[in-house]
């Protein structure tokens, strides 16, 4: 849909998916929430509401904060033991589900690692990392991962984790994490900078991930969740296009054989025009009219004891047919015609001439009579076979979205993705969809797409920032990547498996872990699209080091005749936390640098845009325009 964000998507998609990994030693967190410092174990009192916030936006956040702040409770952090049983109860079940005795209760043990995962369980301190990698290993696209007992197993050992990184000491935990929403209260105070968006939401996305990991304030995460509920993904589409999309011409020749006031009557009509396409306004929804302008032409001739009548006729046609979509389903209201049909006697035939005088003079009195029966069955004609041929096509739109408004894909349980939330809305000039990418505690944009919109643009497609961080989020975070997967990502993902990675798979063994809250960050600003990997270890054959790393890539983007061109600006950064020192560090240093450099190209060009694939009768588009500003990108396309 968005070429700039898929090709996004496919930058990080070696890093998307995981397969069975072994166990690994416990890897040095990246926040000291994951291991409080020592400090008091007295929780922190409640504290009075702020207002030193300088634009009332600010000062929403800190009420939220402020909010958060006083309800904290280290009872609600998950316990240690609590989730032990839970994920123990959860193994038992799944146990009894694939029935471990068989050959393929067998394979799905090996797959998932259970015999490793009750080992680490019942250690005395079992290993965050191993049990993340475990859990990582069930976020793939393979049928069966989003089955009940599957899915309960990777959310208890999802609990588990969480209980080993903040309940071995609750109270500690919740001290460090008052901390960080003192900090947040008193960044707000600070004026917004420009470009600062993308460094706030990131704060503001850090503190919901860490109450709702540790279970507080749920209150305040919904209403962070809600100051940053703007759609992610917006879609603008004029009537012009919806036009050449979906205009057809009209040619439908029919029989005539019926009965008129006792003359039969035999001949042959024809309907020619056009049908388009008229959007009207609504919120929650698209309505749109079907409308039917032609003109219907008829040649018969009438039969009626022995007189033969010659006649033909006119009449403009007008037929329109309300549309209405929206996420309930597809409705459509009866078609609605109008005719103003004009007939003509031509002739008048019999063998005796006074018949023929009596006929016309018969004929001249009962025109009036014929003409209005004739027009409304006309009209009921019109009407039944445009009803049909309207609900004949919209049956199959209504399977496709019954289908997309039903169980969620099962794609998206497997690698556990929410369903995105999708709002559809009408104007009197174009059609519009609302797409929000986030879970119930991510938070999505502040505020709409501030870019003005291409005048000549056919369709318009905005996409915040947020909406691929929140799908990388779930779908990389806390993942230990390997080189020996990456074939197998590309598979999953349903991309081509080529020469290049099929090497990278059978090379030097390497791995990098990704931290847990914004692997990938994707900021869109001043026209640059700018990428950013966050890892927390690396290793390479026997050698590993633990140490936070930074690579960001720079990108701008182009189009020339509809194709979009990614050129890098500069080098790859590759920054590091830490300054050890040793050749095994800067070795490994070096490996991963050179490793970044070939993975983000200095180019990467996409393909045209082409409709007419899933629309035979579409006009050909291409990339009008695109920008690139505070957060969002636009594309524009005709």
């Amino acid at each position: 849909m968005l070429r700039l964000a898929k090709t996004a998507i496919v930058m990080a998609g070696c890093f998307c998916l995981s397969t069975l990994a072994s166990a690994q030693n416990e890897s040095s967190p990246s926040d000291s929430l994951q291991r409080p410092a020592a400090a008091d174990t007295l929780l922190p009192a409640p504290i009075a509401p702020l207002t030193q916030a300088p634009d009332s936006s600010s000062q929403a956040i800190q009420a939220l904060v402020i909010q958060a702040m006083n309800s904290l409770d280290a009872s609600k952090i998950p316990s240690l033991s609590d989730s032990k049983q839970r994920l123990l109860g959860t193994i038992a079940r799944l146990e009894n589900y694939i029935v471990p005795a068989s050959s393929n209760g067998q394979a799905w043990g090996r797959f998932l690692g259970l015999e490793s995962l009750k080992e680490e369980v019942e250690r005395e301190f079992p290993s965050v990392d191993v049990l993340a990698d475990l859990q990582a290993n069930m976020r793939q696209n393979y049928p069966g991962l989003e089955y009940p007992p599957f899915v309960e197993l990777r959310d208890a050992i999802s609990q588990m984790v969480r209980a080993l990184r903040y309940g071995y000491a609750p109270e500690k935990s919740i001290q460090v994490l008052n901390g960080k929403l003192k900090q947040l209260l008193d960044a707000m105070n600070q004026p917004a900078t420009a470009g600062a968006g993308t460094e706030r939401s990131y704060e503001i996305g850090l503190i919901a991930n860490y109450l709702h990991e540790m279970n507080q304030a749920p209150a305040a995460v919904a209403g962070m969740h809600q100051r940053f509920g703007t759609p992610n993904v917006q879609i603008y589409a004029r009537e012009s296009l919806l036009n050449r999309v979906l205009m057809r011409p009209v040619s439908q020749p029919s029989p005539v054989n019926e009965c008129l006031l006792g003359t039969r009557i035999i001949g042959q009509a024809c309907l020619n025009g056009s049908v388009t396409v008229d959007v009207q306004p609504m919120f929650g929804g698209v309505s749109m009219n079907l409308n039917l302008a032609g003109n219907m032409t008829t040649n018969s001739r009438g039969y009626n004891r022995g007189v033969v009548i010659g006649s033909t006729a006119s009449s403009p046609v007008y037929a329109s047919k309300q549309i209405v979509v929206s996420p309930q389903g597809i409705s459509s209201m009866p078609a609605s015609v109008a005719t103003n049909l004009q007939t003509s006697i031509n002739s008048i035939d019999h063998r005796f001439r006074v018949v023929r005088r009596i006929a016309q003079k018969k004929a001249a009195e009962q025109k009036p009579q014929a003409d209005s029966i004739a027009q409304g069955r006309l009209q009921r004609r019109i009407q039944t076979q445009y009803n049909d041929q309207v609900e004949q096509q919209l049956s199959k739109a209504r399977v496709q979205l019954a289908t997309f408004q039903g169980t969620p894909r099962p794609e998206l349980t497997r690698l556990e993705l929410s369903k995105p939330s999708l709002s559809v809305y009408s104007t009197a000039s174009s059609v519009q969809g609302d797409l929000k990418q986030a879970t119930s505690f991510q938070i999505a944009a502040e505020k709409p797409c501030g870019i003005a919109k291409p005048a000549l643009s056919d369709i318009v497609i905005e996409a915040h920032q947020s909406a691929l961080i929140n799908a990388l989020d779930v779908l990389v975070g806390d993942r230990t990547i390997r080189n020996t997967e990456l074939d197998n990502f590309a598979r999953q993902a349903s991309l081509a498996v080529t020469e290049e990675l099929k090497k990278e798979a059978e090379g030097e063994p390497w791995s990098i872990t990704m931290t847990s809250f914004r692997p990938v960050e994707v900021e869109f600003d001043d026209q640059l699209a700018r990428i950013k990997l966050r890892i927390t270890k690396m290793s390479r054959g026997d050698q590993s080091l633990e140490d936070d790393v930074l690579v960001t890539a720079t990108y701008l983007p182009s189009f020339n005749q509809g194709v979009l061109t990614l050129d890098r600006q500069g080098e790859v950064e590759v920054n590091f936390a830490k300054t050890s020192r040793g050749l095994r560090a800067v070795t490994l240093r070096a490996f991963l640098k050179g490793k970044f450099d070939a993975f983000f190209k200095e180019r990467f060009v996409t393909e045209r845009i082409d409709l007419r694939k899933s629309f035979p009768n579409a006009p050909s588009l291409a990339i009008d325009s695109i920008k690139l500003d505070d957060g969002w990108v636009q594309v524009g396309v005709r």
